[in-house]
């Protein structure tokens, strides 16, 4: 006698995240019963993964404003004075597009 298969359940991904999801609770319960290593581990994901939401919420913008004003400031030490148009982009486009309005102000 052959030993019988057990019935393969196939879920979508929806029906995943909804398993991952009640099992939340169950986890949070073995939080204080875990071994010092493994909470160790815990706590480094959970410490490491804050900081990248903050990096990423502040700093980073601050860093890439500061990217730009040095930019400018490298720009201006070079002989570049103030522009009205940002650097690279002096050349107008080569058809008007109905957008283009220089010859209206210049007259």
């Amino acid at each position: 006698m052959a030993i019988p298969k057990k019935t393969v359940v196939k879920t979508s991904p929806v029906g995943h995240v909804w398993n991952a999801i009640k099992t939340i609770p169950l986890v949070v319960k073995e939080i204080p019963n875990l071994p010092r290593g493994k909470l160790v581990k815990l706590t480094g994901v959970f410490m490491c993964g804050s900081s990248l939401l903050y990096y990423f919420t502040g700093p980073s913008i601050y860093n890439w404003e500061m990217r730009r004003v040095r930019e400018a400031e490298m720009l201006e030490k070079f002989g570049l004075k103030k522009s009205s148009t940002p650097p690279g982009t002096a050349r107008p486009f080569s058809h008007s597009y109905g957008l283009d309005f220089r010859a209206q102000f210049e007259a």
